[in-house]
């Protein structure tokens, strides 16, 4: 292998290097810090400072043969010519959607590309149509804003909730396993806020959602296993927000994974915006991985606003609805009905020797932070993958998909890990087994088990305690819709009260309604509508109406309710315990027919 110095070439006969501004100083700097990972390519990188002067060494036999020896894959890629977005889907409720079908792929997002590699339009693998988007970072790229990146940012928004959703493809030669972060996904607050808040990332092929308002409040929520070679579809709705508001939900394949209630941004910066790609901090300057390249596939990219909703953000159509999450077991395949956690066993790691059993309100003294807890099941009930979710004095989740199911992980022949450890303090375990019922994998009865550790000479279970405890359901507060009230927004007046089967005969569009209840004012009501119109709404003042109102008097009508048939939903949201709790859904239907008048029946 040659090495030859940038400086050495610009001393060369013939070779007039220009003047290096600062800009380019910097980006020579950041080459200089990627330079010596992956010396077969120094001169094609040197080759992008000043083509020109580069242009003659293209013959040279040593150049040729380090530009060969790139590493290529089969992608099909569409070489120079671009294909443009579809645009807006069908739905209104949808702001953005890319599906790499057109000629100006991804013109909407500011692109944090840095070589010609990082973004390419292909058409083998795709989820829908012909294209899909590829995305490549290796660890010698140049570094774009300040850090070893490919991606797009979204631009800003002006609402707090949105819905996210994108097919994804990894392959498993262009992205081998690697036990740093892969950013993926991330929901960033911009300049001087630091690093982001909720992201979407991948280690140890695993994805994980990292969110919290503060670095120390962040919480890593483990996912899934990565599956390579295969489309699998993610979508994400939030409601952006620092308090107990705050709302991430996510959707894999179809199924619901994450359902995390609390504050997932800073409230002293900006609403995010949405950047998906790669983002691979640990190859900034000249750090390396156990990986050199993430390669990936992007389709059906797609941001809905506050009104859309999972089978608009979804692309899997009718299948999603066609897998039943909870199936009815088949002899031999029983789910359990009742929580099957016998009890809970601490293990000392360093010595990887159990310390004792303990169950729900226990006692234990520790020297030391390296410990591990295993949960102990019922003969015959053996799951086959455990999630924990761990609160209290530490705050973190994991799963563990082989026996004997440890808290912090181990590696099947006895040598547990202790993680993040188990310091003094109150926690919270909460243990949920999945089962393997006809092929599918599903929850069994989740347990909470409340322990706390306290500083001790040695480590034991200084107290058992009492049994296991199921997880409490906070009390709701009493609610009762009684009727509806149809309002003529035109003067603002009620025209009549309802009840659920009810005809109604409409002059024009220009209604609404409001709920009448008895029982306590919730702080949020939920409406649902469908049928001859579908739209949601969320008002969090009283008198809660379906389209919205000013809180004096003055109500609106929105899209309006045209004549034809109707399902209501409405659901209240009360404050219990410092959380945000859904009420009992009631559902009401009614008839909305042309007349000369409005009236009710």
């Amino acid at each position: 292998m040659v090495n030859i110095s940038f400086d050495k070439i610009c001393r060369w006969p013939g070779f007039d290097c220009p003047k290096i501004t600062g800009r380019q100083a910097s980006l020579i700097n950041n080459r200089k810090q990627k330079i010596n990972k992956r010396q077969q390519r120094k001169i094609v990188k040197f080759m992008k400072v000043n083509k020109n002067h580069f242009r003659g060494l293209l013959g040279i036999t040593l150049l040729a043969g380090s530009i060969s020896s790139c590493n290529m894959m089969e992608d099909n890629l569409e070489g120079t010519e671009i294909h443009k977005a579809t645009g807006l889907s069908t739905s209104p409720n949808i702001l953005y959607q890319e599906t790499f079908e057109g000629s100006d792929p991804l013109s909407f997002t500011h692109q944090q590309l840095s070589e010609d590699h990082s973004f390419q339009i292909a058409n083998n693998p795709v989820f829908q149509g012909s294209y899909s988007g590829r995305f490549e970072l290796n660890d010698d790229d140049d570094m774009v804003s300040n850090g070893t990146r490919a991606e797009v940012l979204f631009p800003e928004q002006s609402e707090n909730e949105r819905w996210y959703s994108y097919s994804l493809y990894l392959p498993a030669d262009g992205f081998k396993v690697d036990s740093n972060n892969d950013i993926i996904t991330q929901w960033h607050q911009g300049s001087g806020s630091g690093s982001p808040t909720t992201t979407f990332r991948i280690k140890n092929d695993r994805f994980f959602l990292k969110s919290g308002p503060t670095k120390e409040e962040r919480v890593d929520y483990d996912v899934a296993e990565v599956k390579k070679d295969a489309w699998n579809e993610f979508v994400f709705h939030i409601i952006h927000s620092s308090g107990s508001d705050g709302l991430v939900e996510v959707w894999m394949n179809g199924e619901k994974v994450l359902n995390i209630k609390g504050g997932n941004i800073n409230k002293n910066y900006d609403l995010p915006r949405w950047k998906i790609g790669i983002y691979k901090d640990d190859w900034n300057g000249s750090e390396t991985t156990d990986s050199d390249q993430r390669i990936m596939y992007f389709d059906n990219v797609r941001m809905g606003d506050e009104n859309a909703s999972f089978e608009e953000m979804s692309s899997m159509g009718e299948e999603i609805d066609v897998v039943d999450p909870t199936p009815e077991p088949e002899e031999g395949n029983e789910l359990p009905t009742e929580g099957s956690v016998q009890s809970l066993t601490l293990i000392n790691t360093s010595s990887d020797e159990p310390v004792g059993d303990f169950l729900n309100q226990a006692t234990i003294g520790a020297k030391d932070h390296r410990l591990s807890i295993v949960p102990n099941f019922e003969a015959g009930s053996e799951p086959v993958e455990v999630k924990f979710d761990l609160s209290g004095a530490a705050n973190r989740s994991s799963i563990d998909d082989v026996a004997p199911f440890a808290l912090s992980g181990d590696n099947g022949d006895g040598n547990f890990w202790y993680g993040e450890g188990l310091y003094p303090g109150d926690y919270e375990l909460l243990v949920t087994p999945y089962y393997n019922v006809n092929g599918q994998k599903v929850a069994g009865p989740e347990q909470l088990f409340r322990f706390t550790i306290v500083q001790a000479d040695e480590n034991e279970i200084l107290d058992i305690t009492n049994t296991i405890t199921e997880p409490e359901e906070p009390a709701l507060p009493s609610f009762d819709i009684k009727s509806l009230s149809l309002i003529n927004t035109s003067s603002d007046k009620i025209v009549g009260e309802f009840t659920s089967g009810t005809t109604i005969t409409a002059k024009d569009h220009r209604l609404s309604i409001i709920p009448n209840y008895e029982g306590e004012t919730p702080v949020e009501v939920q409406f649902d509508l469908s049928g001859q119109d579908v739209r949601n709404n969320l008002s969090d003042s009283a008198p809660f109406s379906l389209n919205g109102d000013d809180g004096n008097g003055n109500y609106w009508y929105g899209e309006g309710l045209y004549p034809g048939d109707y399902e209501l939903k409405i659901t209240p949201y009360f404050e219990v315990d410092g959380e945000r709790v859904p009420g009992q859904t009631e559902v009401f239907v009614f008839t909305i027919e042309e007349g000369n008048s409005t009236v009710i029946g």
